[in-house]
């Protein structure tokens, strides 16, 4: 079945809906606020049909859709035809013949329907999925969001940032896993998706899925949207690119060794078609020192896997080498600093959680490390040097046992530097239980509502200075909050109480830092599973 075509003047197609008419027939319309005055009998009643065939007049209904707006009134005129769509594409067979104007009369008679101004797409043996048609029409550009504020000469800070907008993942079905209740341990592959669209957001994203499953899978970038009122329908729809497999080909399943505690991915990193990853388990009561780092290929159909390992010398009595500082997020350093400064160690992971305070750092984490082969012996220890740690005695500024520190990467533009760090920050009364009325998440532990998103930046002269000492716990240089002139980084967010963060991931080439929020909402196709979104920043302006 085809679906009929629309040719739209308008210039600001922001998004698409489906209705169904009484016979099934699947019709297009568009949301409130985009075009007013034409409501769902109209749509029903607008009897479109395959615009293929010259012999298929609109009618009344369907050229209200066709209609410009009268800007007086903000109403459509029923029976008003643009007179011209300058720098349309006409077709011959299926063939671009010419490019030029072509009249309301001559396009309802053609084969395009028109996308945007100048924008023309054919229609031939699309299938009848609304979803289809969604995806061709598209949305119209939003406006990225500008950080208004102050910049340093040497330091990346807030200031250096803009906000491109984001796009969630989709529903999935017949797969080993889904996205709701995912998408954390995020990281950019700049090789992936080599067929999208040249749009400036090449390259894909590999994430952990169902937090039960604990599965990876790639999939595609589309270009950002700003939702300005925080809706999930609006946002641009990730495709899978690879499904959902486990790249630790049972190792997970067998440390968990039918505990009730499972093992569960602390971060995800791509380099050189492999997939660096760590796990970690979460209530680790005993306080026993697992390994961390593990290795596999990024061919998730065949994801051969190394390791695991872990960094630096483990089961010691130094509080600094215990798994559960770094058996986390993981980032890359650029290889010419770490071969000045941190003897070859490109890579650094750290983590942050609120169990073990005795085990775990009081901030955020970060060790620098020599990535691992694939041929070191499972069970060895890493090359690596700590970069950042705080102990119970010395925590953060600002610490909070409520905090939860989960994204890091080393980001750079035109000569400046900074290791940023992404969380959740808890601002409310340090309360450990049973959840109290009003607390925005359930669970038994620490909370310390209300909570806010908030990215550190440290500087890497700093960690350099502080990995020489016995104890790497320098303070942030600059601090990404509600307190910072332009607006805090937590205004992007879309969860009203709660703030998961799933990890960051950093395409150093486009200066483009995607930031995974979890169970960010739900979409009207499906209210009971909600899905995570990536939200897309620029660093060094749009």
């Amino acid at each position: 079945m085809l679906i009929a075509a629309i040719a739209l003047s308008y210039p600001i197609i922001v998004d698409i809906v489906h209705q169904f008419s009484p016979g099934d027939q699947p019709v297009v319309s568009l949301p409130s606020g985009t075009v007013s005055a034409i409501s769902a009998e109209d749509v029903g009643n607008a009897n479109f049909t395959d615009l293929r065939n010259p012999e298929n007049a609109l009618n009344d209904s369907a050229r209200r859709l066709l209609a410009t707006p009268d800007e007086g009134s903000g109403d459509w005129e029923p029976n008003r035809l643009p007179s011209d769509l300058p720098n349309a594409l006409t077709f011959d067979d299926g063939e671009v013949v010419n490019a030029s104007a072509v009249g309301g009369d001559e396009l309802a008679s053609s084969n395009a329907i028109q996308l945007q101004s100048g924008s023309v797409a054919r229609l031939d043996s699309l299938e009848s999925r609304v979803t289809d048609v969604a995806e061709l029409v598209g949305r119209a550009e939003s406006t990225p969001v500008v950080q208004n504020s102050p910049r340093h000469d040497a330091m990346v800070t807030p200031g250096d940032f803009t906000y491109m907008g984001a796009f969630r993942l989709p529903h999935v079905a017949d797969q080993k896993s889904r996205f709701a209740y995912g998408g954390h341990a995020i990281t950019f592959c700049p090789s992936g998706d080599k067929e999208g669209a040249n749009d400036g957001f090449s390259g894909s994203l590999y994430m952990v899925g169902h937090k039960h499953h604990e599965l990876v899978t790639e999939v595609s970038i589309p270009r950002p949207y700003v939702s300005t009122n925080k809706s999930m329908d609006e946002l641009p729809v990730a495709k899978v690119i690879q499904p959902f497999a486990d790249v630790t080909l049972g190792l997970r399943e067998q440390l968990t060794g039918g505990s009730t505690e499972a093992f569960e991915f602390g971060g995800l990193f791509f380099q050189n078609d492999r997939l660096h990853w760590t796990l970690y388990k979460y209530y680790n009561v005993s306080g026993v020192d697992y390994l961390s780092h593990g290795l596999s290929s990024a061919d998730l159909s065949n994801p051969s896997m190394a390791g695991m390992w872990h960094l630096g010398p483990r089961n010691t009595k130094e509080d600094v080498w215990h798994s559960y500082k770094h058996a986390g997020y993981i980032a890359d350093i650029p290889q010419k600093i770490a071969d000045r400064f941190f003897q070859g160690r490109s890579m650094m992971s750290g983590l942050q959680i609120s169990t073990g305070l005795q085990y775990s750092s009081q901030g955020p984490a970060l060790y620098a490390y020599r990535p691992p082969t694939g041929s070191e012996a499972p069970g060895s220890s890493l090359d690596a040097t700590p970069l950042l740690w705080y102990p119970l005695d010395n925590p953060v500024d600002q610490h909070h046992p409520a905090d939860s520190w989960s994204g890091a990467a080393w980001v750079n533009i035109g000569g400046k530097n900074a290791v940023a760090v992404v969380g959740r920050k808890a601002h409310g009364e340090v309360y450990y239980g049973e959840p109290r009325p009003n607390e925005c998440y359930t669970y038994k532990g620490y909370h310390g509502s209300s909570y806010e998103v908030q990215m550190l930046f440290y500087a890497p002269a700093h960690l350099l200075k502080s990995s020489k000492k016995r104890v790497a716990d320098v303070q942030p240089f600059s601090r990404w909050d509600s307190k910072t002139a332009g607006g805090g980084i937590d205004r992007f967010m879309f969860q009203k109480c709660r703030r998961d963060l799933g990890g960051m991931g950093y395409d150093r080439k486009n200066n483009l830092l995607y930031i995974s929020e979890m169970n960010a909402g739900r979409t009207s196709d499906n209210e009971w599973e909600p899905l995570p979104i990536i939200h897309v920043f620029k660093i060094g302006g749009a």
